[in-house]
């Protein structure tokens, strides 16, 4: 959680925000600038962590009670009073949809903020996943076979443990991104193929049950996975439930998909640039051993190592300058204004 300058005493309202997949599940380091610079603007922000997982439903369940158990555990009054915004970014918009199908609003939540909607099957989210799946089906008996009968598992578990106690407080809070791996592969593994609901299942439930009226879509202008105009189209269309009342902004900013994730290099502490160097070296061996010994089951593994190395080698050799902070201003301040006015509007409505 965090606070506007000025406490709770002077926030305009409460801001939950849901990340997309991987990095939602920290958003106090992924998305920091960001979150900050909204809370500078006057929001009280509560991001809740989630671990990504095939089941949306669940997904969406959670970080909502996770959510309404922050508020509830809360014992300052300023704070329950105020009203309520979602905010999603890519991921998180999906779960923020699902929200507003399966959970009540209630008076105090004004609207919602979807940036860089998507919702892709799981073929086109993870590259290769297709082709990939009955590989890792068959050999995942025996990976788990060798894991627990490693005569050398209790005490590889406890050096384990004091490793990660004993890291840098900025590396503990990154180990939950890392953490997501092993469940999403043992899914996989036992033949999990989709994730649930399915996106032509969200599409439909979002069409036929969405319920809160004033909503903000924005897209960023080089986004290659963007499907905000689809979303605008199942809001607006018919049968849309939310269609007779709707409120709906949609805008287009300069950026890209990873916009609301940009960080100041020089900002990263030595102990974790450190970890982010021999990571990437790490990474590298670890891409051309499985080229060699994993064979076409092993591509989407390497994709995925590819993709996380290539952050690595971006944020190393990053330039700051104080750009990735101006621009996180930038953005919060676009979606403040608009969060604002609806502050206003629903104050104006309660009368």
């Amino acid at each position: 959680m965090l606070e506007p300058p000025g406490g709770v005493d002077e926030a305009h309202a409460v801001v939950h925000f849901v990340g997309g997949g991987f990095v939602g599940a920290s958003p106090q380091v992924s998305y920091r600038l960001f979150l900050e610079a909204l809370a500078a603007e006057g929001f009280v922000v509560v991001a809740t962590p989630f671990a990504l997982g095939f089941d949306y439903v669940s997904l969406s369940d959670s970080c909502h009670r996770r959510f309404s158990r922050a508020l509830a555990a809360s014992q300052r009054p300023a704070l329950r009073a105020l009203p309520h915004f979602g905010l999603g970014h890519s991921l998180g918009t999906v779960l923020h949809l699902l929200a507003g199908v399966r959970q009540p609003t209630g008076p105090e939540r004004v609207g919602n903020v979807f940036l860089s909607f998507n919702c892709k099957p799981a073929t086109e989210a993870i590259p290769s996943f297709g082709p990939a799946s009955p590989a890792l089906q068959a050999a995942w008996p025996l990976l788990e076979t060798l894991r627990q009968q490693n005569p050398l598992a209790g005490d590889l578990g406890r050096l384990e443990g004091e490793l990660r106690a004993a890291a840098p407080a900025q590396v503990r809070d990154l180990l939950p991104v890392v953490d997501q791996l092993e469940p999403l592969l043992a899914d996989v593994a036992a033949g999990r193929r989709e994730f649930q609901p399915a996106p032509a299942e969200v599409r439909r439930l979002v069409r036929s049950r969405y319920g809160v009226a004033r909503n903000l879509l924005v897209r960023f202008r080089s986004d290659s996975i963007d499907e905000t105009s689809e979303l605008s189209q199942l809001l607006q269309g018919r049968g849309s439930a939310v269609g007779p009342v709707l409120d709906l902004s949609v805008r287009t900013l300069p950026g890209d998909h990873v916009r609301p994730l940009r960080q100041e290099v020089p900002e990263l502490p030595a102990e974790l640039r450190g970890a982010a160097a021999q990571g990437s070296e790490a990474l590298d061996a670890g891409i051309g051993l499985l080229s060699t010994l994993g064979g076409p089951g092993a591509k989407p593994l390497t994709d995925i190592a590819g993709a996380v190395k290539g952050g690595l080698d971006e944020a190393l050799e990053g330039e700051g300058g104080g750009s990735a902070a101006a621009d996180a201003a930038e953005l919060a301040a676009e979606l403040a204004g608009w969060m604002r006015a609806g502050v206003r509007a629903h104050k104006s409505l309660s009368r």
